[in-house]
């Protein structure tokens, strides 16, 4: 086992144990669930015969639903590339921890933006995609929670690192996340885009 790798994993043994990080973990995957318990009641209210959308306000909702889109996807492939670059060898694995970092805000803004302006575009829940598109984004939500916690053991390994350094377990965390985001984003805007169409 070479110099760097013990310093990987040594690095990673600087994170708090998972008890210690549960209940921050678990607050912030209440707050995912609440948030979308809430959309889904705003939604089916939204929903009702008795609430008129008009074109204007529908096309304004609907904006904020692509920019949302844009902003929340855009930054997932921009992140995820910037680990790929990682991947080859081209930066560390610190510096693509610390880009993804700085970017996460943006993935959550466009994770809410796509939330609220959802919730007002009065979704057909008699769709049976329409209901499945709404666990796509709760899945959406609880993944971006697990992803921020196999960032925090990321950033932990020392700035020089590559990813072959990084201990099995996290890697395969890492990249089932990345994989899971990629997946729920488009298939989210797929959903969308065809229940629209309809």
């Amino acid at each position: 086992m070479g110099i760097e790798t013990k310093a990987a994993i040594s690095a990673t043994d600087r994170v708090p144990p998972l008890e210690a990080r549960a209940p921050k973990l678990a607050i912030l995957a209440a707050a995912v669930v609440g948030t979308w318990l809430a959309v889904v009641l705003v939604s089916k209210h939204e929903s009702a015969a008795t609430v008129y959308l008009t074109d204007a306000a529908r096309t304004r909702y609907l904006t904020v639903h692509v920019i949302g889109f844009c902003i929340g996807l855009g930054t997932v492939l921009a992140v995820d590339g910037v680990f790929l670059t990682s991947l080859f060898g081209w930066t560390s694995i610190g510096r693509a921890a610390r880009f993804a970092l700085y970017a996460d805000w943006l993935i959550w803004l466009g994770f809410v933006l796509v939330c609220l302006s959802g919730a007002f575009l009065q979704p057909d829940f008699g769709n049976g995609w329409v209901v499945a598109n709404f666990f796509v984004v709760l899945a959406l939500g609880v993944n971006a929670v697990h992803a921020r916690d196999v960032l925090d053991h990321v950033r932990a390994v020392p700035k020089g690192a590559r990813v072959s350094t990084l201990p099995r377990p996290l890697l395969v965390r890492a990249v089932t996340s990345a994989v899971l985001s990629q997946s729920l984003w488009w298939t989210s805007m797929a959903i969308g885009f065809f229940t629209r169409l309809r």
